[in-house]
Protein backbone atom coordinates (compact mmCIF):
# COMPACT_ATOMS: atom_id res chain seq x y z
CA UNK A 1 0.00 0.00 0.00
CA UNK A 2 0.87 3.45 -0.69
CA UNK A 3 3.16 5.10 2.45
CA UNK A 4 1.32 8.21 2.19
CA UNK A 5 -1.96 6.10 1.96
CA UNK A 6 -1.31 4.56 4.97
CA UNK A 7 -0.27 7.44 7.07
CA UNK A 8 -4.15 9.20 5.91
CA UNK A 9 -5.74 6.30 7.27
CA UNK A 10 -3.98 5.55 10.50
CA UNK A 11 -4.00 9.32 11.39
CA UNK A 12 -7.52 9.10 10.37
CA UNK A 13 -8.88 6.41 12.29
CA UNK A 14 -6.53 7.86 15.43
CA UNK A 15 -8.25 11.27 15.38
CA UNK A 16 -11.81 9.38 15.12
CA UNK A 17 -10.84 7.43 18.04
CA UNK A 18 -9.79 10.47 19.65
CA UNK A 19 -13.03 12.46 19.06
CA UNK A 20 -15.23 9.12 20.30
CA UNK A 21 -13.21 8.94 23.46
CA UNK A 22 -14.58 12.65 24.24
CA UNK A 23 -17.96 12.04 23.08
CA UNK A 24 -17.41 9.51 25.65
CA UNK A 25 -16.70 11.72 28.34
CA UNK A 26 -18.73 14.28 27.70
CA UNK A 27 -21.63 13.39 26.28
CA UNK A 28 -21.42 9.57 27.35
CA UNK A 29 -22.67 8.30 23.77
CA UNK A 30 -20.56 5.59 22.19
CA UNK A 31 -19.53 2.58 23.46
CA UNK A 32 -16.14 1.73 24.44
CA UNK A 33 -15.41 -0.98 21.80
CA UNK A 34 -16.33 1.84 19.35
CA UNK A 35 -13.46 3.97 20.44
CA UNK A 36 -11.10 1.14 20.68
CA UNK A 37 -12.07 -0.93 17.35
CA UNK A 38 -10.59 2.42 15.13
CA UNK A 39 -7.71 2.72 17.87
CA UNK A 40 -7.15 -0.58 17.40
CA UNK A 41 -7.33 -1.04 13.45
CA UNK A 42 -4.65 1.81 13.20
CA UNK A 43 -2.64 0.72 15.66
CA UNK A 44 -2.92 -2.71 13.17
CA UNK A 45 -2.16 -0.85 10.09
CA UNK A 46 0.74 1.30 11.32
CA UNK A 47 2.89 -2.17 12.58
CA UNK A 48 2.14 -4.00 9.18
CA UNK A 49 3.64 -0.70 7.47
CA UNK A 50 6.48 -1.10 9.88
CA UNK A 51 7.01 -4.72 9.00
CA UNK A 52 6.50 -3.55 5.05
CA UNK A 53 9.49 -1.15 5.30
CA UNK A 54 11.33 -3.72 7.56
CA UNK A 55 11.16 -6.04 4.85
CA UNK A 56 12.70 -3.85 2.05
CA UNK A 57 15.52 -2.79 4.21
CA UNK A 58 16.26 -6.37 4.55
CA UNK A 59 16.06 -6.80 0.57
CA UNK A 60 18.55 -3.55 0.08
CA UNK A 61 20.74 -5.07 2.42
CA UNK A 62 20.25 -8.42 0.69
CA UNK A 63 21.33 -6.59 -2.59
CA UNK A 64 24.35 -4.93 -1.00
CA UNK A 65 25.94 -7.92 0.42
CA UNK A 66 25.74 -8.95 -3.15
CA UNK A 67 27.44 -6.08 -4.40
CA UNK A 68 29.87 -6.53 -1.58
CA UNK A 69 30.99 -10.21 -2.61
CA UNK A 70 31.17 -8.38 -6.48
CA UNK A 71 33.64 -6.14 -5.45
CA UNK A 72 35.59 -8.65 -3.30
CA UNK A 73 35.82 -10.75 -6.39
CA UNK A 74 36.99 -8.01 -8.46
CA UNK A 75 39.68 -6.84 -6.07
CA UNK A 76 41.30 -10.35 -5.67
CA UNK A 77 41.24 -10.63 -10.00
CA UNK A 78 42.80 -7.20 -9.94
CA UNK A 79 44.96 -7.92 -6.71
CA UNK A 80 46.54 -11.24 -8.82
CA UNK A 81 46.55 -9.78 -12.23
CA UNK A 82 48.68 -6.78 -10.77
CA UNK A 83 51.42 -9.48 -9.29
CA UNK A 84 51.75 -11.45 -12.71
CA UNK A 85 51.98 -7.89 -14.27
CA UNK A 86 55.00 -7.54 -11.51
CA UNK A 87 56.19 -10.57 -11.50
CA UNK A 88 56.57 -10.40 -15.48
CA UNK A 89 58.43 -7.30 -15.26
Amino acid sequence: MNKKLVDIIFWSLVILSLIMFLWRVFGNSPTSDAIIYPLAIAITIKVINVGEDVSSIKIRFDNIDKRIENFDKDFRLLSNEFKEHIKNH
